[in-house]
């Protein structure tokens, strides 16, 4: 089986799902996987790497010059826990700003 890739059959939306699937396997593996415990849940992380490859990164950059999957999946995620590292917690991810500057968003701090 060839797991290699030409640049031209990588789509982006298959690297999102590979970078996905490696974010939920480090928190998981970590121990900072799920809602009902306090922290991300699978969806929470979907929302966090789509709002990084929507405002952080070309899209095309990702898939330019690799020639797997998983060699853009680990590019995607990289850029990702670089960017959540730097993320003002507890600031919201907003995927799309549209009609939600009048609206108050509660402070987490006491």
């Amino acid at each position: 089986m060839n797991v290699e890739c030409t640049c031209n059959s990588i789509s982006v939306k298959d690297v999102f799902c590979a970078s996905l699937r490696l974010i939920k396997l480090w928190s998981f593996n970590r121990g900072v996987y799920g809602a009902k415990f306090g922290f991300l849940g699978g969806g929470s992380w979907a929302i966090f790497l789509a709002y990084i490859m929507n405002n952080k990164v070309e899209k095309e950059a990702i898939i330019a010059g690799v020639t797997s999957l998983s060699e853009a999946a680990h590019r995607l995620t990289l850029t990702f826990f670089s960017e959540a590292s730097r993320w003002p917690w507890p600031q919201p991810i907003v995927l799309k700003s549209e009609g939600i500057e009048n609206q108050h968003v509660p402070s987490q701090q006491p």
